[in-house]
């Protein structure tokens, strides 16, 4: 907990992300002038209870707090954050919602009932989701992602450590199938600072998924399945892939919880491990809040 609200402080005090503060403090000063001078509406809800936009469920580094078991082998993945609305805005009867995503993800090894703790990696989000219309939305924002070893790989396995980090600007689009009670979505990351070690040319990742098979047990549980598919350029834009299927809760703030059994392949997703190929299967308790 301590290593990820670490990170997140010196995400947030950068200084694009002191623009960013910047240029939101004006837009809410120009919006209460505006409201006051013309009376047009313009509304505040800070800390709103309900997301707009639930977490891309099957993107192995969606924020969350989960818990993966591989079949294959004795690695544990485990990750314990997720994406908290900051504030609903409405002006000129235009809405968005500002929220803050940060998670960190361990993945461990228990050789002798004993845990040992292999990489670490965090990422931080600041997101605006815009709706468009009832059911499409867009999501933008920057965000951070540093990807390490930690003592024990290094130590007791003898790795070597990477220097990996991405400040990147990411956009997206949400679509929600109602017809299946399912969504899918499509984007891009533009890494414009990259580091492996040193400086690597600033490419993209590229990411699309969603559930798009989804059918109703109950009023709010459902069976269904689901792809996320990233196309990385530290890899000439080979893909990382993850298939999906699972039983999910849904509550009534956006939020879910879920069990599912994944299929894994392509590249890692651990940036320590970058240009490693995977191929495993692996059962997860989420809970994405």
């Amino acid at each position: 907990m301590a290593f990820l609200l670490s990170e997140l402080f010196s995400y947030l005090s950068s200084a694009m992300k002191k623009t960013y503060f910047v240029v939101l403090l004006l837009f809410a000063s120009f919006s209460l002038i505006c409201a006051a001078e013309d009376g047009s509406a313009f509304q505040l809800h800070l800390l709103p209870a309900k997301k707009i936009v639930p977490s891309f469920s099957t993107n192995a580094r969606a924020h969350r707090t989960s818990i993966a078991k591989n079949f294959s082998s004795n690695v544990l993945t485990a990750s314990f954050g997720g994406i908290f609305p900051l504030a609903d805005v409405s002006l000129f009867n235009s809405k968005f919602q500002n929220s803050l995503g940060a998670t960190v993800y361990n993945s461990l090894m228990n050789p002798e009932n004993h845990l040992h703790v292999i990489t670490t990696d965090f990422f931080v989000d600041w997101l605006f989701d815009v709706p468009i219309t009832d059911l499409f939305i867009i999501r933008f924002g920057p965000g951070h992602s540093s990807q390490h070893l930690t003592d024990d790989a290094i130590e007791i396995y003898k790795e070597h450590s990477l220097n990996y980090a991405r400040e990147y600007f990411q956009l997206f689009g949400y679509y929600k199938l109602n017809a299946t009670n399912g969504f899918v979505y499509g984007g891009v990351y533009d890494n414009y600072s990259f580091k492996i070690s040193s400086a690597v040319p600033n490419g993209y990742i590229f990411e699309f998924g969603g559930e798009a098979f989804s059918t109703r047990l109950n009023n709010q549980l459902f069976a269904y399945t689901g792809l996320d598919i990233k196309y990385r350029s530290e890899v000439n834009y080979g893909a990382s892939q993850n298939y999906q299927i699972g039983i999910r809760y849904n509550g009534e703030a956006g939020n879910t919880t879920r069990i599912a059994l994944n299929y894994q392949t392509g590249f890692e997703e651990r940036g320590q491990y970058y240009n490693q190929k995977i191929d495993v299967i692996n059962v997860g308790l989420y809970l994405e809040y």
